[in-house]
This record gives structure tokens, sequence and C-alpha cells, in this order.
């Protein structure tokens, strides 16, 4: 989490806290009192494997709540890996327009569309998949990768 400060104003950059899911994170977040949060979101798409669903929704709550205390929230990262993902947000989208807050995607702050391609990456796969020679280079050891350039 990082912290930047100016002299009129607060911003809180914090892409993996992963909702948050952590009330003590929830709580550093709100003492701190930014103006503007960029948050990760819960990993959503990690539901049941490897994070579990009340994990999930207890990231989603806290969501709620930030939105409802911060002027602005910006969403990315870990949560729009879901195709769901603008649901997942129902309470909180709720929530901060209730308040007269806001709360965007990187995309929308800065007024672009959405194109969560990581959502996506199956459909994008299947439509156009990596050539033979990209997938043998990803298989090559890790120093090796690093001193060869991808095929592209």
């Amino acid at each position: 989490m990082l912290s930047i400060v100016t002299c009129d104003e607060k911003v809180i950059y914090a892409p993996d806290v992963q909702g948050p899911i952590s009330d003590q994170t929830f709580k550093t977040i709100i003492d701190q009192e930014p103006d503007l949060l960029v948050l990760g979101g819960p990993p959503s798409y990690l539901k049941g494997f490897k994070v579990s669903e009340q994990a999930i929704s207890h990231g989603l709550a806290n969501i709620t709540r930030l939105v409802e205390r911060l002027p602005a929230t910006v969403v990315d990262h870990h949560l729009l890996r879901s195709s769901d993902w603008r649901l997942s947000l129902g309470k909180a989208y709720e929530s901060a327009q209730n308040s007269g807050h806001k709360l965007v995607t990187a995309a929308e702050l800065v007024g672009m569309k959405n194109n969560p391609l990581e959502c996506l990456r199956q459909k994008l796969y299947e439509e156009d998949p990596p050539s033979r020679e990209f997938m043998k280079w990803t298989k090559l050891p890790r120093e090796e990768r690093r001193v060869t350039n991808p095929p592209v």
C-alpha cells in the first residue's frame, strides 16, 4: 500500500489488498482518510479455489463500507479478472451513489471504455491461440527466458 500526499490531496494506491478482505487493512485505509483510493478488489476469480467464498464476500462488503466513507474509489486488477465483476459490486455502486461518492474503474476514471482482457483470457486464447514457438518459449527455464526475446 502506498500513500501519496500533496498539500491538498491524499491518494492511497492499494492494488493487492484483495478487497480489502482484512479488516485491519480496511481500518488502515479509513484511518488515512484518502481523497482517492485505488484498490485491487477481492480475487473473485479464485473463489472456492484459493480464496474462500466468505473471504470474497467480506472483501466486497468492505468495499461497500469504503465507498460510503471515501469521496472516490477506483477498482481494478484482481476484481476485473472475473466477468461478473460489475454485478459483484452492486451494493457498492448503490452505496457510492447514495452517498454522492464515485466508484469507477481505472479506465472510467480517465474517460476510457473498460476492456478487461484478463476475464476474456480463455475466449481470446480460443480465438487466437499463441503460436507453438511462443508456448515453447514459455517453458524455457526462467533465466533463459530473461535473456531470450519471446517469439511474437
